[in-house]
Formats: C-alpha cells, sequence, structure tokens
C-alpha cells in the first residue's frame, strides 16, 4: 500500500507510533525507513511468545514504560504491537534504537495453524511483495481429518500463478497456503477499515 501510495502521488510516506496509554513513542527515520523508539522518554523492551527477550531478528511484542507520563503512568505496558528486534544502527547512524520494519503485525492478529504462529498481515506482505494481485481474503478452517488450514483467495495480477504464490509462502513463511485464484471483483469490498481474514476453525470447508 505504502509503495501505491508513493508511486501514485510521487511522494515518500513515513509511519509514527502512539497509543492512548502510552502517548507517542516512534517516529520515522527518513534514511532508513521504519520506526526509531524515543529511547529519552520510553524504556523499551521486545518479547517473546514466553515474556522472555526476544532473540535478535525475529518477532516479538513491543513493550513500552513511559519516563514522563503523568496522571496516567503505566509500567511495562504490552503494547500489542509486533515488531523484530535488532541491535543494528539506521544508515543515519541515530542513536535512538531503530525499527528496520516498523510495527509489522499485532499479536491479536497471530493465529496458530499446526503449531506454528501465523501472522495474516505477513501473508498480505508476501502477496503484495510477490504480485501485482488486486483484493485478497484468509481464511483458516479445519480439513475432515482435524488439521487446521489455510486458504488464500486472491484476484491473481498478469504473470502471476497460484503455484509461484504457494511456493513463496512455503519459503518466505514456512506455511503451506492452499491458494484460489478469483477473478477481478469477485471478492467483496468494504467502507472503511477491510475485513480479509475468516476464521472459521472447527468448520470443514468443501
Amino acid at each position: 500500500m505504502r509503495a501505491r501510495i508513493e508511486e501514485g502521488l510521487g511522494v515518500r510516506v513515513f509511519d509514527h507510533a502512539g497509543l492512548s496509554e502510552t502517548g507517542p513513542f516512534g517516529y520515522p527515520c527518513a534514511e532508513g525507513g521504519g520506526l526509531h523508539i524515543n529511547a529519552d522518554e520510553f524504556v523499551y523492551e521486545i518479547l517473546d511468545a514466553d515474556l522472555r527477550s526476544a532473540a535478535p531478528g525475529s518477532r516479538g511484542e513491543l513493550v513500552l514504560t513511559p519516563l514522563g507520563r503523568r496522571g496516567w503512568p503505566v509500567l511495562r505496558y504490552r503494547t500489542g504491537d509486533v515488531v523484530v528486534s535488532g541491535a543494528e544502527t539506521c544508515p543515519a547512524d541515530h542513536a535512538h534504537p531503530w525499527l528496520p520494519g516498523g510495527i509489522v503485525g499485532r499479536t491479536d492478529d497471530m493465529v496458530v495453524i499446526r503449531g506454528m504462529n501465523v501472522y495474516p498481515s505477513a501473508i498480505e506482505q508476501a502477496v503484495r511483495n510477490a504480485t501485482d494481485s488486486g483484493e485478497f481474503r484468509l481464511t483458516f478452517y479445519t480439513e475432515p481429518g482435524g488439521m487446521d488450514e489455510v486458504k488464500l483467495e486472491v484476484e491473481l495480477g498478469s504473470g502471476s500463478t497460484a503455484r509461484t504464490l504457494q511456493d513463496i509462502m512455503r519459503q518466505q513463511l514456512g506455511l503451506r497456503v492452499r491458494v484460489v485464484p478469483v477473478g477481478p471483483g469477485v471478492l467483496p469490498r468494504t467502507e472503511g477499515k477491510a475485513r480479509r481474514v475468516l476464521d472459521l476453525r472447527g468448520s470443514v470447508l468443501r
């Protein structure tokens, strides 16, 4: 989406991040992209699913303690934002901690499929990077044998195939995804925030 906006309008797009509970904590990095955490005003942690420090290069939940918050102080606030832990500095060598990918997902978006943590946002990113696709829809469902599966319906662009997208999902996400190509305009459009994920586990799809 960012790439489409930048190409269509001829502008650069930047992110910033904040929460009602903590205030603004992240500002854009003009040189390297992503976000910097304002470490002058926040103590930050990136924790794995066991609430231990995430290994460098792995995903984890951002936890914040604002140092200057008055009237509504919070300690070790679990933001629900998923980021990638890393120790590298940005190309401009700014002092504040750098998250090259910014916020890459939400913990409440995560589902567990066959023992693997699956983020719909990661699947969307793979689809957007791999194809000039249109709308898509993810469905989590249960096979007759009891295994949970993932179906991806997508309006594929020219030059893209379901097999290619399946291979990309397996390589990038380590996940077997059933890709179902559909024609342009088949999938529903919604006004406002799009709803592209259906969790029908426990239901068997034919």
